[in-house]
């Protein structure tokens, strides 16, 4: 069934990862020899019985799941060893042998599309659980006779009924999980729609823009493959065709889209996207490969990047970053790697980006704004690093800068004029284009409107169901929790109800609200009885509770307590630092093993002897829970504390939480004070318009503040000694920021103050350009005509059009409305045609409508049922599409020029202001 080829890339890789396994692998090869001794326990029900199938029938099955079974060990983060059971990969290497012999579209498949896109368990970053055969279960009726497109949409569609979108934390769930709980963020949607796929046969991926360049957030969805071609969809988010879905518009803003794998091996050294034009390798980082994804959806260049030493030698295995400025922090979109002649390259959009080279200390910067192909003019992000330009196409970086030699004795000397270490630039976001446009057919519409109601009712009943109403009356102050926890309700019942131990709501309650829609009751037993365990208030959480970081839940307590000898233990108590001297010296850190964002659990950690930097703090913090240590990993700068007083671990009067510097040589405790004040402290929110980094390295990374707020318009925050950065961002509605740097420095005892201010937008910032989809209305006679007809009326002189979905009786509304008759005598004398759109007839009857209606009779009414159409709207023009009222102004031609959701005082002002300077 498989290829030489590909049986010696797996024994090659296997044997190269083998040793990576330390004790573990002594485990999985005694498995391995009982896996190729013991009986076939899954076959395909189309096959004979397995009394009747051949000895070599049944050989050639063992050899297959056997090298698949190896491939999946030689290739997966190395993290997941220690995670998950053998038996949890085999499930998965039992479900795609299945299929490969079953499935008639699967069984035709390239070698390579059948191991990425459809046996790999792994798709981001998600808890890894068998589910692909109950998937497989749920969906082969539907999908019966069906072509690979027809599938793949019902597929969609099955999805919808499952699942739907809510915002959330980074930890994501795994794909069981979102179908148990029926929510997920547009990455766990993905993972369990490309799941879905998969579990049928039908390769998928996920594809992601890490991060938007024209506003603060990213997006994850789905490309599947069919016929030759890969096709997008949106997850959990169905359409009657392929190729469709509200995000185009912002894809085609896009600098970077991607995907992912988790090894390099490809039929022929040629990857399967034939319909590309174009090398979209991007390059491996951990044990992850990235494939560029956007001429797909985007207009792109092929950007080169010369990096250059100081004596203009090209600098050879230099890394790359492009960054794009986003929730006021430079966000990572790729890195690259120099060949030997200090040269890299990448298929981006148009639009600034920001790249650094670094090598050996020494580092060069640039921002390099692309405003299409024949403009390529790079300009200095900070006037004190000019770089230059070779040719079109093709920047030139020079690693001018060493840290320790530059930048600190600059930043340390003793002038307090903090104005010579500011700068300011704008940052340009690409425009918008046409990019991939399909329009439905009125009946495909409609037909899509029913399929996505029925879908959404059935998930409703689906979660409703999972709720025991007589089961939660026992425990009435949990309620909450209990209706959370939808498909898991279950395993928090059963946790609650063991016993009336105190600890067990205490632990309950400290957990996260997705915790709640996955964790298992005899994870959560593990945390009760700790035997060194003491209550104080305020730092309970910090012994009992489960969680530590973005890490899979584990329980980890007892076990912990057992690896260590009761002298080991004793000894980590006395002295905390030892927990990180014993980390350090026996859990090793294999970056080109890893997925950075993927944490190991600390049993996990313990038992292949491996892990992160960040999953070494969750082991350290895990540690000194267990023995009774409060201890955390601290928000701001991911470094663990613990609780501190009289004596180490034990809370006294006096206790406090104390950093715990895992550098022996740094090991003291140098503070200064940073008081920052501002004219309008509501304006400033942190990860919105302003972080603070702190310089690690060669490199700043961003604090965690999030929540933080000003008091008074004044802000104090106690940093350690060191070099700072303050990014201050102001975005307008085209997309475009205008950003202002702050560089200064803390010393012990210092009192650094600084005046922050926000870049005020005037009225013409505000001006935008976005295609608005177009859709059926009701007008008030009950005549249906589309959008474009009314606001492209060829009858009226007016070329703009104020459009306002409006929710009747709802206080944001009754604001807009009230604003509206204040402003009656402008409004009145704007050549501008006015149109109300309501969900409904009964509306129309509210005072305050029917008042205004009475002031501005040239007030136009329509009807969206049930706005199914205010989403679209909202999303082309990039405002939140929650909340109402929605108010944009357009011109002739279907062109939102200025959009608005929820409330904010002087909008109808505004608006009359924005349609007067067109």
């Amino acid at each position: 069934m498989f290829s030489e080829e590909f049986v010696k890339y797996t024994e090659e890789k296997y044997a190269a990862r083998l040793p990576l396994f330390g004790e573990l692998s002594k485990e999985i090869e005694r498995t391995f020899e009982t896996l190729n001794q013991g009986e076939i326990k899954y076959r395909n029900p189309k096959q004979l019985p397995a009394e009747k199938q051949t000895a070599a029938e049944n050989n050639k099955f063992l050899k297959d799941r056997i090298l698949l079974m190896k491939f999946l060990y030689a290739t997966m983060p190395l993290r997941d060893a220690g995670e998950y059971d053998f038996s949890v990969f085999l499930s998965y290497v039992d479900h795609a042998l299945m299929l490969k012999e079953s499935m008639p579209w699967c069984m035709d498949l390239p070698e390579d599309l059948f191991l990425h896109y459809v046996l790999y368990y792994r798709i981001n970053t998600e808890d890894i659980n068998p589910c692909r055969t109950f998937f497989y279960q749920q969906l082969k009726d539907l999908i019966f006779e069906k072509t690979m497109e027809e599938a793949i949409l019902e597929v969609n569609y099955w999805c919808a009924e499952q699942a739907s979108y809510a915002a959330s934390d980074e930890r994501t769930l795994s794909p069981m999980g979102v179908y148990l709980s029926g929510t997920g963020r547009c990455g766990e949607e993905s993972t369990f729609t490309v799941s879905a796929l998969r579990s049928v046969g039908i390769p998928a991926r996920q594809v992601y823009a890490p991060w938007w360049t024209h506003c603060d957030d990213n997006h994850a969805w789905v490309e599947a493959y069919a016929n030759g071609r890969w096709h997008f969809l949106g997850a959990c988010e169905p359409e009657e065709v392929l190729n469709k879905g509200w995000f185009l518009g912002a894809a085609s803003r896009a600098l970077l889209i991607h995907s992912r794998t988790f090894f390099d091996y490809w039929v022929s050294g040629k990857r399967h996207n034939i319909q590309y034009e174009y090398n979209d390798y991007i390059g491996k980082e951990g044990s992850v490969y990235y494939f560029n994804s956007t001429p797909l959806y985007a207009k792109t260049h092929h950007l080169r990047i010369q990096v250059l030493d100081r004596e203009d030698i090209p600098a050879g295995n230099a890394e790359v970053l492009l960054e794009v400025m986003n929730m006021a922090e430079y966000k990572k979109l790729a890195k690259l790697t120099t060949n030997e002649e200090g040269l890299a390259s990448i298929t981006i959009g148009f639009g600034d980006i920001h790249i650094s080279a670094y090598k050996d200390g020494w580092m060069g910067e640039m921002n390099y704004p692309v405003k299409n192909s024949e403009t390529l003019s790079p300009k200095p992000s900070n006037p004190k690093c000019i770089p230059g330009q070779t040719e079109q196409n093709t920047v030139c970086i020079k690693l001018l800068h060493n840290v320790d030699e530059n930048i600190r004795n600059i930043l340390t000397n003793n002038s307090n004029d903090i104005n010579a270490l500011q700068y300011q630039m704008t940052i340009e976001a690409p425009t918008e284009t046409s990019e991939n446009q399909i329009s439905l057919s009125k009946e495909q519409q409609e037909k899509g409107r029913e399929k996505r109601k029925k879908a959404e009712e059935k998930r409703i009943r689906k979660l409703t169901a999972y709720f025991d109403e007589e089961k939660a009356l026992k425990f009435p102050e949990e309620k909450e929790i209990l209706e959370m926890a939808k498909g898991n309700f279950q395993e928090i019942f059963q946790f609650l109800s063991r016993n009336s131990n105190p600890e067990r709501k205490a632990i309950l309650y400290s957990l996260s609200k997705k915790d709640y829609k996955d964790v298992k009751a005899e994870t959560l037993e593990a945390f009760l009885n700790n035997p060194y365990y003491m209550e104080e208030k305020d730092v309970t959480k910090y012994i009992l509770c489960p969680r530590i970081y973005n890490e899979e839940l584990s329980p980890y307590p007892p076990f912990i307590r057992s690896y260590f000898s009761d002298k080991q233990l004793e000894a980590f108590r006395k002295n905390p630092y030892s927990v990180w001297d014993y980390i350090q010296k026996n859990i090793k850190d294999i970056p080109e093993e890893t997925y950075e964002t993927l944490y190991s659990s600390p049993i996990g950690c313990l038992k292949l002897k491996a892990g992160t930097y960040i999953s070494k703090k969750i082991l350290f913090a895990a540690i000194l829970r267990s023995i009774g240590i409060p201890a955390r990993i601290r928000q701001k700068d991911m470094e663990p504390e613990i609780y501190m007083g009289e004596v180490p671990g034990q809370v006294c009067g006096r206790a406090y939480w104390k950093k715990m510097e895992l550098h022996p040589e740094k090991r003291t405790n140098h503070k200064g004070t940073l008081l920052l004040s501002v004219k309008d402290g509501l304006k400033w929110i942190y990860h919105q318009t302003w972080t603070i980094g702190k310089l690690k390295g060669i490199r700043f990374e961003t604090l965690n503040y999030d929540g933080i707020s000003f008091e008074n318009n004044i802000l104090s925050l106690d940093l350690d000694e060191g070099v700072y950065r303050i990014i201050t961002s102001s975005r307008i509605p085209n997309g475009n920021q205008h950003v202002s740097f702050h560089l200064f420095t803390i010393k012990e005892g210092m009192e650094k103050h600084l005046s922050l201010s926000m870049y005020e937008s005037k009225t013409e910032d505000l001006l935008c350009s976005h295609r608005l989809p177009d859709f059926e209305i009701t007008s008030l006679s009950g005549e249906i005509c589309l959008l474009s007809d009314v606001i492209n009326n060829t009858e009226s002189d007016k070329e703009n059009t104020v459009l306002a979905f409006l929710e009747a009786g709802q206080e944001p509304t009754e604001h807009v409305l009230n604003e509206m008759l204040s402003q009656k005598d402008l409004l009145k004398t704007l050549p501008v045609q006015i149109l109300f759109i309501l969900s409904n007839r009964e509306d129309t009857n509210h005072l305050t409508l029917k008042e205004v209606l009475k002031e501005l009779p040239g007030i136009q009414i329509f009807f969206d049922r049930d706005f199914n159409n205010r989403e679209s709207v909202a999303r082309s023009m990039y405002v939140d599409s929650e909340k109402l009222p929605l108010l944009l102004a357009a011109k002739k031609g279907m062109t939102g020029i200025y959009g608005c959701s929820g409330y904010n005082v002087g909008n109808v002002n505004l608006i009359c202001k924005i349609v007067n300077l067109t």
